[in-house]
């Protein structure tokens, strides 16, 4: 009987532990991901900040520089997407090779 409650609580110590790895590797995943995101984040912003030589000093300012940051970020996806679709409508079939000698 005695140890049969010792089993128990090994079994449920380990399950416990298991438990917690996976959760804490689940997190150091998305914590890694917002640290990469934030990254990207701030040097986007950064470029548009100084390649638009926009001035923040009041709450106008900021608004009128999300405008532009939001719209720097709109064109950037319009330029992947014409790029995504130009690759997708290129022949990239074997028969397209050029022969030599």
């Amino acid at each position: 009987m005695v140890e049969s409650i010792w089993l128990m609580f090994i079994v449920i110590i380990l399950i416990v532990y298991l438990v917690l790895k996976v959760v804490l590797k689940k997190q150091a995943v998305a914590t890694r991901l917002a640290l990469y995101l934030f990254v990207m984040v701030m040097l986007t912003v950064g470029y548009v900040y100084m390649s638009s030589d926009s001035e923040i000093k009041t709450v106008k300012d900021v608004f009128n520089f999300g405008g532009v940051y939001f719209s720097w970020i709109g064109s950037v996806f319009h330029n992947f997407r014409s790029l995504t679709a130009n690759a997708v409508q290129e022949d990239w079939s074997i028969n397209n090779a050029t022969r030599t000698g």
